[in-house]
């Protein structure tokens, strides 16, 4: 079984566990999948001409394949995952290739029409769920851990 299956079983064991209304459902996973994956894609050596077409070029069909994977075992907001992934990888880039740039709060960034979500949408998700914190933090570090592996080809 791929990792991106075995974190989407473990999604499915969280939310049951959680009883997570279906929207906040969509909202969770599609910061923790976003965040893990786009976290471990490598930026470039050297700054690019363009990095949404170095992003492209180099990692759409991953995260589509990623995503899908995950998509076979438990339902995700798709697109707006993967139009996430591409701005958290983007802000990334931004920041090291192009620090001078004025950059603002993050999720004002990446809270965006494309993405379905909302910067209140989620700030309430955390303030609703704050209680959550530190389980949500381990499984945030054990996501990026399991989408390295299948990035890497290794194995947890």
């Amino acid at each position: 079984m791929s990792s991106m299956r075995v974190l989407a079983k473990a999604l499915t064991t969280n939310y049951t566990q959680w009883n997570l209304p279906v929207k906040d459902k969509e909202t969770f996973c599609a910061l923790l999948l976003s965040r893990a994956i786009a976290f471990n894609l490598q930026l470039p050596s050297s700054a690019v001409e363009s990095p949404l077409n170095y992003y492209n070029d180099n990692y759409s069909d991953l995260v589509h394949n990623l995503l899908s994977d995950v998509n076979d075992v438990q339902m995700i907001p798709f697109e707006a995952t993967k139009a996430l992934i591409s701005k958290i990888w983007i802000f990334r880039y931004q920041l090291v290739y192009q620090p001078l740039m004025q950059t603002f709060d993050i999720l004002n960034v990446l809270a965006t029409e494309d993405t379905g979500l909302t910067t209140a949408a989620v700030t309430n998700f955390f303030e609703t769920y704050k209680e959550l914190k530190f389980t949500v933090s381990s499984i945030w570090s054990d996501a990026a851990s399991l989408v390295n592996a299948e990035i890497n080809g290794t194995k947890e």
